[in-house]
């Protein structure tokens, strides 16, 4: 992964120079998007060393909306080359009901840019609770509200999330984890 030469220069002269590590950290959001868009395979290690180099470009202000565009690409790419677990069915719903305020969905394939139509942009997550879910080619959209996740996997998805500590934090945990479990909000 190239681009996390890149990354590591722009997070070394974050403070000292700030144009300059932004100038770099365009240089590494093109070369992660030619990569993305190649679907060239990476390790998780790249990704996981990536995604920490993100997090902390977010925290200057001079960096922040470029590391977050990074971070979302990052996501991005590693979404599109997550493979399809073997012994998933084509589309499963699954179970989905709403107690207390909350969405809980359970044990669902779900395919398709807006699988529950929640959002005109794609799936809004924000107060989903959600177990042993996978999507699919779907834009998934959070809004910096409460989400609960165990064992969600995304595949071939976009993200829309705010450059928030919490939609940067979502970034992270699809980008680090394989199935991803976390509570954010």
């Amino acid at each position: 992964m190239n681009f996390n030469k890149f990354l590591k220069v722009a997070v070394a002269n974050a403070k000292a120079d700030p144009d300059g590590a932004k100038a770099v950290l365009a240089i590494a959001n093109h070369w992660l998007a030619q990569q993305s868009e190649s679907r060239i395979p990476a390790t998780q290690q790249s990704f996981v060393a990536a995604a920490e180099q993100y997090q902390a470009l977010v925290k200057y202000p001079a960096l922040s909306e470029e590391a977050h565009n990074g971070m979302l690409k990052l996501a991005e790419y590693k979404s599109a080359t997550t493979n399809v677990p073997e012994q998933l069915p084509q589309i499963f719903t699954g179970s989905l009901e709403m107690r207390g305020g909350f969405f809980y969905l359970n044990d669902a394939y779900l395919s398709g840019r807006q699988p529950i139509g929640n959002d005109p942009q794609g799936t809004a997550i924000d107060r989903f609770v959600m177990r042993n879910v996978v999507f699919r080619g779907a834009t998934i959209v959070y809004h910096g509200g409460p989400v609960v996740m165990d064992h969600v996997l995304f595949i071939n998805c976009r993200f829309i999330t705010p450059n928030t500590p919490q939609g940067n934090q979502l970034l992270e945990v699809a980008i680090k984890e394989k199935a991803a479990s976390a509570t954010i909000g």
